[in-house]
């Protein structure tokens, strides 16, 4: 290579470094803000109960006292957005802004991490409250990245509870509620989160305190500010020092009194049913059944149809199907009641009823009255919509009835008289009754203090 390929060389080499430095310095300058706004959303969805401490600097000269300050924000069941008039969460709100604020305006106070922490109560699946936490503690931390920018998100740090069972039994210790030590036991024995609230919910009075009383303090997140305090250390000199006293205006904090929430549940009333099998034949009817506890339930059904077709003509004889009837019946229902919905799954009742009839096709027809003396039913319902379940059921039973038998005449009158031509008793022995019911089921509002 000749001399002034040589440089040619050279300096072509020198451009191309050159080049590599800039884009380097491009690739850094565009990407560092980006790694530093994600940053704080992969901490959250880390989900892990340890936090890293922020390093701070200190100045030799100085001495720095660290204090921690809590605001604790409270949320209704399956919230997570934060609403300032709900428990008090307005004075809270309040006081982290003059908080806040007098750190900004105070040299002497200076914030050195904040510490987010997502709760829920325990009476809900582990899976769906570890997600509730986790949506609290990104609530709070949007909350300080609009209203105070001035923080960084390097000096946040997350920590996700989730099912709060340890404050959940420092709460039961503390309080005076009937049955403590059943709880307490619940809890020690069982390592299964979903069996420790499986088994609360089969004390119903123990249940109802945790609901009203303790369940709502386990609902928050909390945003703990830890600060530092700085006294200033004067050089020493050869006069006498004069000490001046540095007073550090304690930051205002009001304590929050946890108002518990009117909690409401929405609990069963009565089911409207209707036998499709008699609706199919024009055989009108309604049925009423009301749940009593968990597994018992009392229905009582109508059969009402009356119609009937008169002409005055010979070629078309009459038609009728007029029925009043009537019964009573009281169910036990089996299965697991705490998992089930009210009024479904396998039942067992026994019935019994009466009414009248008059039953007539073409010219002939029965009268007459029966009762049905007992019977066993047995069937199954489940749900097909909200409010909405399908039940099939069969009776056997006895029954017995006197009944005319007769047959029409057209007379001379232009019309059709019912002429008899016998009667007697009937008993029967067997299935008395089918059906396949559209059930609805209506409920009402109360205040929480029962079952789940």
């Amino acid at each position: 290579m000749d001399r002034k390929n040589e440089l040619r060389y050279t300096r072509q080499t020198k451009y191309r470094y050159a080049l590599i430095f800039l884009l380097g310095l491009l690739f850094q300058t565009h990407f560092s803000d980006d790694v530093r706004a994600n940053e704080m959303s992969n901490r959250i969805n880390a989900d892990t109960d340890n936090f890293t401490s922020v390093e701070i600097l200190m100045d030799e000269s100085s001495k720095e006292d660290t204090c921690t300050q809590n605001f604790t924000i409270y949320y209704p069941i399956d919230g997570w957005k934060i609403l300032p008039e709900y428990a008090g969460n307005d004075s809270t709100l309040h006081a982290l802004k003059q908080f806040i604020e007098q750190c900004n305006a105070n040299d002497k106070l200076k914030i050195k991490r904040i510490l987010l922490t997502g709760s829920c109560s325990v009476d809900g699946p582990s899976l769906f409250n570890n997600q509730l936490a986790k949506k609290r503690c990104n609530s709070s931390l949007h909350y300080l990245q609009q209203n105070f920018p001035q923080i960084s998100n390097q000096s946040i740090d997350v920590k996700i509870i989730g099912e709060n069972w340890s404050e959940f039994s420092s709460l039961i210790e503390a309080s005076s509620m009937v049955g403590k030590q059943q709880v307490l036991n619940v809890i020690n024995e069982n390592s299964s989160e979903d069996l420790r609230t499986q088994q609360l919910t089969t004390n119903e009075a123990a249940f109802g305190y945790l609901q009203k009383h303790i369940f709502p303090q386990l609902r928050y997140s909390n945003i703990a500010i830890h600060y530092a305090t700085t006294v200033d250390t004067p050089a020493p000199t050869t006069q006498t020092p004069i000490v001046e006293e540095v007073i550090v205006e304690e930051p205002v904090y009001v304590e929050q009194i946890v108002e518990t929430p009117v909690e409401y549940e929405v609990k069963p009333l009565f089911a409207l049913k209707t036998n499709l099998l008699l609706d199919a034949v024009t055989a009108l009817n309604v049925e009423i059944e009301v749940p009593i506890k968990k597994r018992w339930s009392i229905a009582g059904e109508y059969i009402f149809p009356w119609w009937r077709r008169d002409r005055d003509r010979e070629s078309i004889k009459p038609s009728r199907l007029q029925v009043l009837y009537g019964t009573l019946e009281g169910r036990y229902w089996f299965g697991n009641r705490e998992v089930r919905p009210v009024l479904n799954g396998w039942f067992l009742g026994v019935y019994g009823g009466g009414g009248i009839y008059d039953v007539e096709w073409k010219g002939k027809g029965y009268q007459g009255n029966y009762i049905a003396g007992g019977g066993i039913s047995a069937g199954y319902s489940h749900k097909i919509g909200r409010n909405l379940s399908l039940e099939y059921s069969l009776g056997v039973g006895y029954m017995r009835t006197h009944y005319k038998h007769y047959n029409s005449l057209y007379g001379a009158d232009c019309k059709w008289h019912a002429i008899e031509e016998n009667s007697g008793y009937y008993n029967w022995i067997g299935p008395t009754r089918a059906k396949i019911s559209l059930v609805w089921l209506l409920h009402y509002k109360t205040k929480k203090g029962g079952r789940l």
